[in-house]
């Protein structure tokens, strides 16, 4: 339905470029769940390209579909590069106290501690936690990003090989979360 929503907009005259590229990053999403990467990441390149041009405010949301594809593709250098760049617009475009931030946050936690960066990871997401804190509950949007940041480290915790684990065991505060980095937020 995306593809062919995404294909009657370009044959429009003058195909909304803005709207053509939410389409893209909307398509990319759901390729990713489809696991067809090659062309998820093809669609979100072509939407960061427009939206780099437009200046979309929807940029830093792109930018971590595509950050998050990367890093289940073994590129965590370019997915750390993106998931920063990502919180910088997001910051810009936001304030430092919007989910878009926390988002941000969350995935490059978990790239850095992927990475075996655990001092600069835990920091990342004890900021994206103080970031969802302060939102208490006040949006729509606080109950599915708090499933997507506690399914993130669980899915880290599984240590699967698409989304990679660590290889020893890492202090987060006072605990020791194991080979693997906690399950969730409350586990820091």
């Amino acid at each position: 339905m995306v593809r062919r929503a995404l294909a009657l907009r370009r044959a429009q005259v003058g195909g909304a470029p803005a709207e053509v590229a939410a389409l893209l990053a909307k398509l990319g999403y759901f390729l990713v769940q489809l696991e067809q990467f090659d062309e998820a990441e093809a669609c979100y390149r072509e939407a960061l390209a427009t939206q780099r041009k437009l200046n979309d405010p929807s940029l830093p949301y792109t930018m971590q579909g595509l950050a998050r594809l990367l890093e289940q593709r073994d590129q965590p250098a370019a997915a750390e590069a993106l998931f920063r760049e990502a919180l910088g617009r997001a910051r810009e475009v936001s304030g430092n106290e919007h989910l878009a931030v926390a988002g941000a946050l969350d995935g490059l936690g978990l790239t850095l501690w992927r990475q075996g960066r655990n001092a600069e990871a835990e920091a990342r997401l004890r900021e994206a936690l103080a970031c969802v804190k302060k939102w208490g509950g006040t949006t729509a949007a606080m109950p599915r990003l708090r499933y997507s940041i506690s399914a993130s480290c669980c899915r880290a915790k599984t240590n699967s090989p698409r989304r990679g684990g660590l290889s020893r065991p890492v202090g987060v505060g006072q605990k020791t979360a194991g080979p693997r980095p906690p399950g969730s937020f409350s586990d820091l």
